[in-house]
C-alpha cells in the first residue's frame, strides 16, 4: 500500500465518511461515492471529531470541584495568618462563615450526576474543613479521655448586655441555677432587678458596676488606664479585682471589653483604606496593652472574661491565648457563637484563664435579651505556669464584702456624745452638682474653724449630672481613694429629675453604705433638697426619695443631716427662695441652710455659719497662660498645637467681677472663665506655660472644669476620658519635674483651673 505524505484521510461529501487515500480504494466505503481527484486532496481534510457534551460536564465538575477546595484552603490561610494585619483578610475573617456551604451541595449534586465518586469524597473534605475549622468547630476529645480536672471550682460567667430589653429574671435564674461566683458585665447598664439581686447578702460589685462576685473581694483596681492616642477610636475597657477563693488563695478576675471593628468597617466603606489600616494597628496596641496590665499580676492566677470582639481564629486572640488558654477551645462543644444572637454566626465573647488552670466546663447560654449571648464556664484556678502554689492562708472577711462590720472609727455621733466638740476628721463629700459647687461643705468647714474646731478638712467628690448610680460606680475612684474617716451622700435630684425608679435608687444609695461601713468608715446621709415650684412633678419623686434616705439612715444607723426638711422649715410655702434662678440648684442662703444642717449631724452645735466667704485663688495657681484656639479640634487632646506658643497672654485671677455669687467664687479661686470672648474663635483650646523649681522633685498638679489633656516637657502626662466634676481638684497628677524651667501644655474648653503642689 502505498503511503503519502499529504493527509491520510478524505471525507466523502455526500455522508461524511472518512476514506484513508488507499490507492485500492476508489470510492467511498460508506456510500460508493467515488473518490476525489489526487488534485482535492487538500479540501477534503477531516475535522477533529467532537467531544461529547457529557464528557466535558466531568471535566467541569472536576475543575468546579477542585477549583473551590483551593478558595477554601487559601480563605482558611488568610484569615489564621495575614486576619488582623491586611485588611481584606480581616474583612474575611469578621464575615459569616456558613456562605462558604452554599456552592458545596451543588458540587455534590453534579458529581453524584457524573458518577465521579472521587470527586464526591473531595467535596466532602471541602465540607469538613468548611464545617470544622473554618467555622470554628471545637470538639475537644482529649478532655473526654483526661477526664474532668479535680480541684477548687469557681464559676465564672460574661455576657454583653448590650442596648435591647435585657430578661433580667432568666438571667437571675440562670445564675442561681449554675451557682455562679464571678460574673462579668460588659456594656452594664442600671437594671431593676438586676439590682435588687445583686444587693442581696453575698454580692460584691467592684466600683465600674461591671464585676459581681459571691467571693470576698480583696481589691478593686478600678478602670485601668490605658492608653487613648487617637480621638477617633473607641478604647477597651478592662476592670480588675482580686477574690480570696474558698481555701484561702487569693486570684485576679479581669473583665474586658476590647474595641470593635465597627468603626473600621464604617472607615472601609468610606474607603478610607488607610484609616482601616490605622484602625487595626489601634486594636494590635489595644491587645497589647491588656497583655501588659495583666503581666503586672502575672503571678496570681487569672481568669479572664469579656467581649473581646475577634473570632477565636484571630491573630489578635491568639496572641491572648498564649498566656491565657480559653475555656471553650480547650472543653466546649459546638461552634461557641455568641453574636448575634438571632442569627449566631461568630464567636467573640470568651472566657480565658492562666496557664496552669484547668477547664471543666464551658458553654454558650441561651438568649437572655442581648445581642449577645452568655457565656459560663467553670475552671480551676492555678497559679500560672513555672510558679509554685501559694500556701493557704485562713480565709479573712474581704475588706470590700458589703456585710456590716464594727466601725474602728466612732461615728460622728458617738463623737458628739462624748464631747459637745466633735472630733477633727477627714471628711469627703460625694454628691451631684449640688455638691459640685462646693459651696454648703466649704460653708460648713469655714464655720468650724472660726468656732475654734480646727483641724478639719473637708473633700469635693461631687460631679454634676451624677445619680445614685454612677456615685456608686465611682466610689473607688473618687472617694475611697481619698482615705476619709466621714462621708457625706447627697443624692436623688438628678434620679428625680431622669424618673428613676425609687428602688433603683434605694439599692445604689445602701449599696454606697454597706461599702462605706465595711472599711470602716462613718456616713452622714443629707436627703435630697427640695425644687421649685416649676419642677412640681419631680418634686414628689424628691419627697419620696427624702423619705426612702430616712429610712435608710434609721436602719444603718446613720447619722442624718435633714436638708431637705431643713430647706422647707425656711419657707414652708416652698424653697424657692433658697433656689437658685433653675429652681434646682440652693443659692448662697439655701447652702448656708445646707451647711447649718450638715455640722450639727457632725455633732457641732450653736455653730454660726458665715455670712459670706473670703475666696483666694487655690493653691499653686498657675497665673500666666499663652493660650490659642487649636486649628485642628480633632486633634486638640492628643497633639500639640504649633502655634500655642505664640498665643494670646491671659492672667489668673480674671480682674472682671462676676454678676453671681458662684461665678465670682470660681473667678477668686483662678478659673478661666472668658476664653470665649478673649482668644476667639470658639476652641477647644491650648494653653501654654512655664513652671520654674530650684530642684528636680514630685509634684501634683490639681485640675478644675474641664482639662483634656495635660503635656509636661513635651510628654503627655494625663488624658482625660470621663467627666470628673467642676470643682478644684477633680483629678490629681503626679508628676515630676527638673531643675529649672518646665514647659506645660494643657488642651481646655472654656473654663479650667489648674494648681501645682508639692505632694
Amino acid at each position: 500500500m502505498a503511503v503519502t505524505s499529504q493527509p491520510d484521510f478524505w471525507q466523502c461529501p455526500r455522508c461524511k465518511t472518512p476514506n484513508p487515500w488507499a490507492t485500492y480504494l476508489t470510492v467511498c466505503v460508506g456510500c460508493g461515492e467515488p473518490k476525489p481527484p489526487e488534485a482535492g486532496r487538500a479540501a477534503f481534510v477531516p475535522q477533529p471529531k467532537p467531544v461529547p457534551k457529557a464528557k466535558r460536564s466531568s471535566r467541569g465538575v472536576a475543575v468546579a470541584t477542585w477549583g473551590y477546595a483551593a478558595v477554601v484552603l487559601v480563605a482558611l490561610g488568610l484569615i489564621k495568618t495575614l486576619g488582623d494585619r491586611w485588611w481584606p483578610a480581616t474583612v474575611l475573617m469578621f464575615a459569616p462563615r456558613w456562605i462558604f456551604l452554599f456552592p458545596i451541595p451543588p458540587l455534590i449534586l453534579w458529581a453524584g450526576l457524573r458518577r465521579r465518586w472521587r470527586l464526591l469524597l473531595a467535596d466532602g473534605a471541602v465540607l469538613a474543613v468548611v464545617l470544622g475549622p473554618l467555622m470554628g468547630l471545637c470538639l475537644p476529645v482529649r478532655s473526654l479521655i483526661a477526664g474532668s480536672p479535680e480541684g477548687l471550682k469557681i464559676r465564672v460567667l460574661s455576657l454583653n448586655r448590650g442596648s435591647g430589653q435585657l430578661a433580667s429574671k432568666e438571667l437571675v435564674r440562670m445564675i442561681g441555677d449554675e451557682k455562679i461566683d464571678v460574673v462579668c458585665f460588659q456594656e452594664a447598664r442600671p437594671d431593676p432587678v438586676l439590682d435588687a439581686y445583686f444587693a442581696r447578702a453575698g454580692w460584691t460589685r467592684n466600683a465600674g458596676g461591671s464585676i459581681f462576685s459571691h467571693l470576698p473581694v480583696i481589691k478593686d483596681y478600678g478602670l485601668s488606664d490605658l492608653p487613648y492616642e487617637a480621638p477617633d477610636v473607641w478604647d477597651v475597657k478592662l476592670t480588675r479585682v482580686s477574690v480570696r477563693l474558698d481555701d484561702g488563695r487569693e486570684a485576679m478576675v479581669a473583665c474586658v471589653h476590647m474595641p470593635t471593628m465597627t468603626y473600621g468597617f464604617a472607615r472601609l466603606f468610606r474607603r478610607d483604606f488607610a484609616g482601616m489600616r490605622r484602625y487595626i494597628d489601634w486594636r494590635w496596641k489595644q491587645t497589647d496593652s491588656v497583655l501588659r496590665i495583666l503581666g503586672e499580676t502575672a503571678t496570681l492566677p487569672t481568669v479572664v472574661a469579656g467581649d473581646f470582639n475577634m473570632p477565636p481564629d484571630s491573630p489578635m486572640m491568639h496572641k491572648l491565648r498564649a498566656s491565657f488558654p480559653s475555656g471553650f477551645e480547650e472543653v466546649g462543644w459546638g461552634y461557641g457563637y455568641t453574636r448575634p444572637s438571632r442569627a449566631s454566626w461568630i464567636g467573640i465573647d470568651r472566657i480565658l484563664a492562666s496557664k496552669g488552670s484547668r477547664f471543666s466546663r464551658c458553654r454558650v447560654g441561651p438568649r437572655v435579651g442581648s445581642d449577645h449571648r452568655p457565656i459560663l464556664a467553670e475552671v480551676i484556678l492555678r497559679p500560672p505556669s513555672g510558679l509554685p502554689d501559694p500556701p493557704p492562708i485562713e480565709p479573712t472577711t474581704s475588706a470590700a464584702t458589703p456585710t456590716p462590720v464594727k466601725s474602728p472609727v466612732p461615728s460622728a455621733v458617738q463623737a458628739a456624745e462624748k464631747s459637745k466638740a466633735p472630733t477633727p476628721r477627714r471628711v469627703v463629700c460625694l454628691g451631684d452638682s449640688i455638691t459640685d459647687e462646693f459651696a454648703y461643705p466649704e460653708f460648713a468647714w469655714k464655720a468650724l474653724d472660726a468656732a475654734g474646731m480646727s483641724g478639719w478638712t473637708f473633700l469635693n467628690a461631687g460631679v454634676g449630672g451624677d445619680s445614685a448610680e454612677t456615685m456608686r460606680a465611682r466610689l473607688d475612684r473618687d472617694v475611697l481613694s481619698l482615705r476619709p474617716e466621714v462621708v457625706t451622700i447627697s443624692a436623688g435630684v438628678n434620679d428625680a429629675l431622669k424618673s428613676a425608679p425609687p428602688q433603683v435608687f434605694e439599692v445604689a444609695v445602701v449599696a454606697i453604705v454597706d461599702r462605706l461601713k465595711a472599711e470602716g468608715i462613718s456616713v452622714v446621709l443629707l436627703p435630697p433638697t427640695p425644687l421649685g415650684k416649676a419642677h412640681e412633678e419631680a418634686n414628689q419623686r424628691i419627697s419620696r426619695f427624702a423619705d426612702l434616705v430616712r429610712e435608710i439612715a434609721a436602719r444603718r444607723g446613720l447619722s442624718l443631716a435633714d436638708v431637705h426638711r431643713a430647706m422647707l422649715r425656711e419657707n414652708p410655702d416652698g424653697a424657692d427662695p433658697l433656689l437658685g434662678a433653675d429652681g434646682i440648684h440652693p443659692n448662697k442662703e439655701g447652702h448656708r441652710v445646707m451647711a447649718r444642717t450638715l455640722v450639727e449631724a457632725l455633732g457641732a452645735r450653736d455653730v454660726a455659719i458665715p455670712d459670706d466667704l473670703a475666696i483666694e485663688p487655690v493653691p499653686g495657681l498657675i497665673r500666666e497662660w499663652r493660650m490659642v484656639a487649636v486649628r485642628d479640634p480633632a486633634t486638640a487632646s492628643s497633639r500639640i498645637d504649633p502655634g500655642v506658643a505664640h498665643g494670646k497672654t491671659i492672667s489668673l485671677p480674671e480682674s472682671n467681677p462676676q454678676s453671681s455669687w458662684q461665678r465670682e467664687w470660681d473667678r477668686r479661686r483662678g478659673y478661666a472663665l472668658s476664653l470665649k470672648a478673649s482668644v476667639p474663635p470658639h476652641g477647644p483650646y491650648q494653653g501654654s506655660a512655664t513652671i520654674t523649681v530650684d530642684r528636680e522633685k514630685t509634684v501634683v498638679f490639681r485640675t478644675g472644669g474641664m482639662v483634656d489633656a495635660i503635656w509636661l516637657n513635651g510628654e503627655m502626662i494625663h488624658r482625660n476620658a470621663v467627666w470628673t466634676g467642676w470643682h478644684p481638684g477633680n483629678q490629681r497628677i503626679t508628676a515630676r519635674l527638673h531643675a529649672g524651667e518646665n514647659a506645660v501644655v494643657i488642651a481646655v474648653h472654656d473654663g479650667f483651673l489648674l494648681g501645682v503642689t508639692d505632694e
